[in-house]
Order: structure tokens, then C-alpha cells, then sequence
């Protein structure tokens, strides 16, 4: 019961530091935490939740093209340019754990991709991010790398917990017993 208490009081504290951050309530969902994944895994399948972003996650990737075309009266045509794409991940937006590692989790939001999500210094499950020499943020997500916008590299995982008391009572009341009418 005391971890139960403690567990309560931490989340709602996780939570007022969410709100100051956002400054948008986070409405229903609760920080994803390892202590939360421990609880979850002693008794369910971690695959089996549905986890949320806290932030929006905005990517961006620039790749050059080339193209090689040979037209209809045998010319060779080359093409050549930049791609650039460019992935928006809206706050609250639902995804499912993918696999599980130690201290990291494969999260999809949709079908053939996913983002990591590495338990930090204050228990949390934050974006996996990578800073390159020029301190730009970029993140792994399905098998290319991608720029992230300002912001975005705050992003952490939050779950939909509802807390729910179940107290079991048994009350009878006892008819007493009589001479010969069992055994002691």
C-alpha cells in the first residue's frame, strides 16, 4: 500500500512539471515512468499498452536524388535534386511498443517505423536523440535519420491510467449454534 502512495505522489508531481512545460493540460495521461513499467510487466504484457507523445515530434530530411531516365528517341536523361521530407508526429498521438530492451523501448505510430524512447536520469522514458557536431538533434526513426525542430527532442512517453479502488468487504451475520448440531 505504501509504494502505492509514493507511486501516486510521484506521478502527480511528474504530471505539474508536464503542465508547467506544456503549458497545456495534459488531460487523462500520466508520465510513462520505469517504476510504471515494472508495475506493468509484473503483471501484463508491456506490448499491450497504449502509450502517447507529450510533445509534438516534427522531423525533417533532405536527401539528394538522382534519376536516370533513357527517353523514347535513345537519349540518356539524368536527374539530379534534393528530396525533402518531412514527418509530423502530433502530441497525444497513439503508439504501440514494438520491442522491449532494458532501459529502451521501440515505439510505432505507424506501420514499418518507430521511434526510441531510453529511460533517462529521473526515470522517464525521453526521446532517443543524437546531437551532431553543430548540436543539431537528430533521431533514428525506421531506417533513416531525420533533423528534429526545436522542441521536439523534449518529447517523452505517457500512458491513459485510470485509478481504480476495488475494496472487498465480507459481512455475514452468524446464526449461532446449538448442542449436537456439529462437531467443535
Amino acid at each position: 500500500m505504501k509504494k502505492i502512495l509514493v507511486l501516486l505522489v510521484i506521478m502527480s508531481v511528474m504530471s505539474c512539471s508536464l503542465l508547467r512545460k506544456t503549458q497545456k493540460p495534459f488531460q487523462g495521461k500520466t508520465i510513462f515512468t520505469h517504476e510504471i513499467r515494472k508495475q506493468i510487466e509484473d503483471f501484463a504484457d508491456i506490448t499491450k499498452v497504449q502509450f502517447y507523445t507529450t510533445r509534438t515530434i516534427k522531423m525533417k530530411r533532405i536527401s539528394s536524388s538522382k534519376d536516370l531516365e533513357v527517353t523514347d528517341d535513345g537519349k540518356v536523361v539524368i536527374k539530379q535534386g534534393e528530396k525533402a521530407e518531412s514527418v509530423t508526429l502530433e502530441r497525444d498521438l497513439p503508439g504501440v511498443c514494438i520491442s522491449a530492451f532494458e532501459d529502451r523501448l521501440q515505439i510505432s505510430f505507424s506501420d514499418g517505423t518507430y521511434l526510441v524512447f531510453r529511460r533517462d536520469f529521473i526515470g522517464t522514458y525521453s526521446l532517443l536523440v543524437e546531437r551532431d557536431l553543430s548540436g543539431k538533434a537528430k533521431v533514428q526513426y525506421g531506417t533513416e535519420t531525420y533533423e528534429l525542430a526545436p522542441g521536439s527532442d523534449e518529447a517523452k512517453l505517457a500512458i491513459d491510467k485510470q485509478f481504480k479502488r476495488e475494496d472487498n468487504k465480507d459481512q455475514r451475520n452468524e446464526q449461532g449454534r446449538r448442542i449436537g448440531s456439529g462437531s467443535y
